[in-house]
């Protein structure tokens, strides 16, 4: 399928492990991949050539929501149906990197452990390192290399709700936004226009007693999105409760997906997104590497020093400031 030949044997032989599926080859990859060695990226970027014929083999699907809404337990127990019905599962379980340690727990794992023991799921915790949207600056190629490794579905678990999901809304075929009532969040979901880019609404941890508030809290939701006309071509948002933990509703919810994945199919949705996200995610790693290309220069850097301890001093405004620094930036160049 592919007419690239590697020059790189390394590349090769993850390339070869990655298309038996073998779960030590992609973990190597993507270790690869997210590395920011220099011999590793010469690696990578052979590897993903090597996949890039498969890519989009895969049904995309992310979860997003707000710290505490049960995103890993519900991703096991979506996970269990798909196994059931053996579809091959990858999940990328975005952590949040700490801005003081620069660490990330990574445990997403421990969190699903039992999905994690199944033979056709692969796991994958992965550092957001800061990156706004919910993803990493890796995860277009790591769901990349799950295209190759043949996998019938992926979900990325995202960090958290935001403006700037629209990053990982790009890169997948369903988006799920998954809830709690009565958590206060729900006038700041509407502000911050969540809904409008969510394919599918629960309300999870709708459990015992709480099962009345969530079912309420879903209808409450379903009329607001009526009201601010949110729905997308034929595709109504459906919003209801689940909860995760019982696995109550859980299977409606793979229903749901399933007709999702039949209806984007038969359009042209599906082939247009993907070619958005090859050209928006361009222009993005695009603009990262300009930035840091221009900070990571010698004579920029002794030059912003300079700058900025004028504008400490109030001897230059931060506009001034910035016109001198690109200036330097033209003079280099």
């Amino acid at each position: 399928m592919c007419d690239y030949t590697p020059t790189d044997e390394h590349a090769v032989k993850l390339f070869q492990g990655i298309q038996k599926r073998d779960k030590i080859s992609l973990s190597r990859a993507i270790t690869i991949v997210e590395s920011a060695a220099e011999q590793h990226q010469k690696i990578a970027n052979e590897l993903l050539k090597l996949c890039l014929p498969y890519q989009g083999k895969a049904f995309r699907i992310s979860i997003t929501g707000i710290p505490g809404a049960g995103k890993s337990t519900f991703i096991e127990a979506l996970g269990k149906l798909m196994v059931n019905e053996g579809f091959h599962l990858a999940v990328l379980a975005v952590d949040p990197t700490s801005t003081i340690s620069k660490g990330s727990i990574l445990g997403d794992k421990t969190r699903m452990e039992t999905l994690s023991r199944e033979d056709n799921v692969f796991i994958r915790p992965s550092p957001n390192r800061g990156m706004l949207g919910g993803i990493t600056k890796s995860t277009y190629e790591i769901m990349l290399l799950f295209d190759a490794a043949g996998y019938d579905y992926m979900i990325v678990e995202t960090v958290g709700v935001g403006q700037s999901e629209i990053f990982i809304r790009l890169m997948v075929d369903c988006f799920i936004l998954l809830l709690i009532a009565g958590a206060g969040d729900e006038l700041q979901i509407f502000k911050k226009g969540i809904t409008e880019i969510a394919d599918i609404i629960l309300i999870n941890k709708a459990d015992g007693s709480n099962q009345q508030v969530a079912t309420k809290y879903a209808e409450e939701m379903k009329r607001a999105i009526h009201f601010l006309a949110l729905e997308k071509s034929t595709w109504k948002t459906p919003v209801f409760p689940i909860s995760a933990k019982s696995m109550w509703n859980i299977n409606r919810v793979w229903d749901t997906i399933k007709s999702f994945q039949q209806q984007i199919k038969a359009s042209e949705d599906l082939k247009q997104r993907s070619n958005t996200l090859k050209v928006d995610w361009f222009r993005f790693l695009l603009k990262e590497r300009v930035v840091e290309t221009f900070f990571s220069n010698p004579q920029i850097k002794t030059e912003i020093e300079r700058l900025e301890k004028m504008i400490l001093n109030d001897s230059l405004s931060i506009y001034e400031a910035i016109n001198q620094a690109l200036k330097k930036l033209e003079d280099n160049s």
